[in-house]
């Protein structure tokens, strides 16, 4: 089964020090956004969720 997160691991693999996002001035590879997902993703397992809960994202569209 393929997830949300395929694309982007393989673009961290494959080229990880091309931009993947920017926001204004600033700007982040995909090693770094990757990486930034994993956190998020180990915060919310040590929230108590499992893989395949369902989360709602309420965010400004930025990268902060």
């Amino acid at each position: 089964m393929h997830t949300f997160a395929d694309p982007l691991r393989y673009a961290s693999r494959m080229a990880p020090t091309k931009t993947a996002v920017i926001d204004g001035n600033e700007s982040i590879d995909f090693a770094e956004l990757h990486r930034r997902c994993r956190l998020l993703a180990g915060g919310l397992l040590a929230l108590g969720l499992d893989k395949g809960d369902r989360v709602a994202i309420l965010a400004s569209n930025g990268q902060r």
